[in-house]
């Protein structure tokens, strides 16, 4: 059976998030987003390694680097907008020392060498480094949405836990702020003309 053990923030004692869209001057918008993280759970992986885990969250992985909780939120904005800036704002961040190692990050394999050893990154865990550098990365595209229009995607993937291996400590943000700025698409108008190219294969 595995040993657990989990790690509660102070005063935070259920999941809180609040969003919110204004309109600043010249047109610019504004989407300011808030929200708590789930309580942060510490498991035996094997007599070796620990692992790290959070109710909703996927996990950052690099071949080697410490396996660590990753929490993505989307936001969809106009088709065509300009993305001026993408602010996070880690808070409420603590400081925990842990007994072991967190288990190190899978290479990709096939599924037939999905048994082997999996190295860690030597380096990386005797080293002053703190993993990830950052608490958060983010990716801007454009697609379909669930009701078929075209919008722009504003992907923001949130990283709650950073680690030190150095002096086997952890630090872990319970709440985040997401300010994303942009303006709006400027309109097409009726005498704006397009060239359609139209790729076929060779016959």
């Amino acid at each position: 059976m595995k040993m657990k053990r989990k790690i509660i923030a102070t005063g935070i004692v259920f999941l809180f998030c609040f969003a919110s869209l204004t309109i600043a001057k010249g047109g610019e918008k504004m989407i300011s987003y808030s929200f708590s993280v789930p309580e942060l759970a510490i498991e035996k992986y094997d007599e070796e390694y620990i692992e790290l885990k959070i109710d909703g969250s996927s996990y950052l992985m690099n071949d080697g680097y410490p396996v660590l909780p990753k929490i993505s939120k989307t936001f969809e904005i106009e088709f065509g907008a300009n993305v001026k800036s993408i602010d996070v704002f880690a808070r409420n961040i603590e400081e925990y020392r842990i007994e072991n190692e967190i288990r190190p990050s899978p290479p990709l394999l096939p599924l037939s060498l999905e048994n082997a050893f999996y190295p860690k990154n030597s380096e990386f865990y005797s080293s002053n480094e703190i993993y990830p550098s950052s608490w958060y990365s983010y990716r801007i595209g454009c697609g379909l949405n669930d009701k078929m229009e075209r919008v722009t995607f504003v992907t923001v993937h949130l990283f709650p836990v950073k680690y030190k291996p150095s002096e086997s400590k952890i630090y872990f943000a319970s709440n985040f702020e997401i300010k994303i700025r942009y303006d709006k698409p400027s309109k097409l108008t009726s005498s704006s003309s397009y060239d359609l190219v139209i790729i076929s294969p060779k016959e």
